[in-house]
């Protein structure tokens, strides 16, 4: 069965292989995605900028959040894990707040493993150049889902993994993690929609829908719930697309009859 996938793996490596060469410089090189220099804009980090060699003004403070909010989630993440607690309370912030409950720090999301085993300048680079390529590998498989070929699939993959979207949003982690998700959800639809055959060769729609859910569950966990609705409406219209065109062409092949009695109706009230 692998062997039918062998052709595959070149795309996939070439999905790996773009971020890296776009972020190699942070996910292996001695550069992080960390702007730190933004601190600048803040006493006492101003009057010390010109030690550190920060003369000028920040590069773009614009992208404060990944060091003012998400590189302190993930330190203090790492030094409750560290002393064998679980990060439920943050009491840094007023008298205290959850920390866990929140979701946007990203904490339960298994791609979040690499923030744990790498230092943390080094893990962000790391993180982006995985999120894009998986954001590529789903693209492709939805591609080849709906029928193109190996080479078009590649490019639709590429053309994802790194729009201009994708691209701007690597200093929001949560962002490019959530977005990866969204193809492969796409694809699931397709399937179920289909009936495609899973294990045993009879029509299914239960695995997919099991791993388009856990797709789902993986987006919500990756912490940017906007991300999640604009899923949700991608995912119904095209749903809602698909049922149409299922019953239209069901529809073209029966004799007419009562609205709700026509197999036509029945078929897309079951999908």
């Amino acid at each position: 069965m692998l062997t039918r996938f062998r052709r595959d793996l070149l795309p996939l490596g070439l999905f790996l292989a773009l971020p890296l060469v776009l972020f190699g410089s942070v996910a292996l090189g001695a550069q992080t995605l960390i702007p730190a220099d933004a601190l600048t804009v803040f006493e006492p980090y101003r009057s010390a900028a010109a030690a550190f060699g920060l003369a000028g003004p920040p590069h773009n403070t614009l992208l404060s959040d990944l060091v003012l909010e998400n590189f302190l989630w993930k330190k203090f993440i790492l030094e409750a894990l560290r002393a064998g607690e679980l990060p439920l309370w943050n009491p840094y912030l007023f008298t205290g707040v959850p920390f866990l409950a929140a979701g946007q720090h990203s904490a339960l999301y298994p791609f979040s493993l690499i923030y744990y085993l790498f230092p943390l300048p080094r893990a962000y680079g790391l993180f982006t150049v995985a999120q894009l390529g998986l954001a590529g590998a789903f693209m492709y498989l939805f591609l080849r889902v709906l029928g193109l070929r190996r080479l078009g699939a590649t490019f639709g993959g590429v053309l994802y993994q790194l729009c201009g979207f994708m691209v701007v949003s690597v200093v929001f982690q949560m962002i490019i993690a959530a977005a990866a998700w969204l193809p492969l959800i796409l694809a699931m639809l397709e399937l179920i929609a289909r009936q495609h055959p899973a294990l045993g060769g009879r029509p299914a729609t239960v695995p997919w829908l099991v791993i388009g859910a856990g797709a789902l569950g993986l987006q919500i966990l990756a912490g940017h719930v906007e991300i999640t609705y604009y899923t949700l409406l991608v995912a119904g219209a095209y749903a809602a697309w698909r049922l149409a065109g299922l019953w239209r062409a069901a529809r073209a092949a029966e004799p007419a009859g009562p609205l709700l009695r026509r197999p036509s109706t029945r078929l897309v009230i079951r999908r």
